[in-house]
């Protein structure tokens, strides 16, 4: 059985490239500013189970990403 991980900021960069690592042994919970790049990256990988759009900068967005994933 797969454990699962969220990785913030999942749709450039070094996130992404977590995603990229993590995703063979992983389920991924992606969080991401840009929900088109998420959703892009949630089609081409399987490992993905949920993602969700949240600026973590955002205290209100914060606690919308803390119902969601519970």
């Amino acid at each position: 059985m797969k454990k699962n991980a969220l990785i913030t900021g999942a749709t450039g960069g070094i996130g992404k490239a977590i995603v990229d690592v993590l995703s063979k042994n992983f389920n991924l919970v992606l969080v991401a500013r840009n929900k088109e790049k998420l959703d892009t990256i949630s089609q081409k990988n399987n490992s993905v189970i949920q993602s969700v759009k949240c600026d973590l900068s955002r205290f209100d967005e914060i606690e919308i990403l803390i119902k969601k994933i519970n």
